[in-house]
């Protein structure tokens, strides 16, 4: 068993937050690596909000819900059943849509992966990093 570590960092900004992520085996792809640390997430999250009964919170990892608007959360008034659970098909896919868009540039061992199905090769010292990119304003 392996474990990666992950970090999220955004542009002009410090680092955001560290994950680790434990795999079945030393030879995984970035596209699996995506998947399982958003799968990992939403699993966390759902289970908080099951628990706890409230909206998720928007700590986690900036793939999980990259999709969601800060003023739309907002206008829109809590739901009264209790918050509706994440899919993690659906983070998934708006996470990778992320990185296939350029928003998220992911790097492993600080070189830039260009091939996502390429097995990359975990060793104890191995970090994956997910860089957020942040659009210029007013430019």
């Amino acid at each position: 068993m392996a474990q990666l570590s992950i970090v999220e960092k955004i542009v002009g900004q410090t680092q955001r937050q560290a994950f680790s992520l434990r795999l079945a085996s030393e030879r995984i792809s970035a596209r699996d690596v995506v998947a399982k640390h958003v799968r990992d997430e939403v699993d966390r999250l759902n289970d908080l909000a099951r628990r706890r009964h409230v909206e998720h919170d928007r700590v986690a990892s900036f793939l999980v819900g990259d999709h969601s608007h800060e003023l739309e959360r907002k206008l829109n008034k809590p739901n009264r059943k209790g918050p509706k659970a994440l899919d993690p098909t659906k983070e998934i896919e708006a996470a990778l849509d992320a990185i296939e868009s350029r928003r998220v540039i992911v790097l492993f061992d600080d070189f830039e992966v260009e091939d996502f199905d390429a097995d990359l090769t975990v060793t104890d010292q191995s970090k994956i990093t997910f860089l957020r990119l942040v659009p210029l304003v007013g430019g």
